[in-house]
């Protein structure tokens, strides 16, 4: 992960609690075929237990996001999967397949 930590601010949630943003960048992974992809842009909450990903900075950048039932998969700008996500029960936990 690249990180810029000049970028400083604050996450809310739906229940009015907050996080501390430390910084911004960009966050790598490896995809099933070893392809090597980037999300950019993404803020740092290193007080989170798990990563979020905001799907409004994601599809400012070009990705493309399609929620149905308990699956979010999200598509770079070329349409090629970049990530799904099946939501737990509980929600706030995440299993990546």
């Amino acid at each position: 992960m690249t990180l810029d930590k000049k970028l400083k601010g604050r996450v809310k949630f739906g229940n009015d609690s907050f996080v501390n943003i430390v910084g911004k960048g960009s966050m790598f992974f490896v995809v099933k075929i070893g392809e090597r992809k980037a999300l950019k842009e993404i803020y740092y909450t290193p007080n989170l237990k798990h990563n979020i990903i905001n799907l409004g900075q994601a599809t400012e950048g070009g990705c493309e996001a399609y929620i149905k039932g308990e699956s979010l998969v999200l598509n770079d700008p070329s349409g090629r999967l970049l990530v799904r996500v099946i939501r737990s029960s509980n929600r706030s936990k995440h299993q990546w397949t």
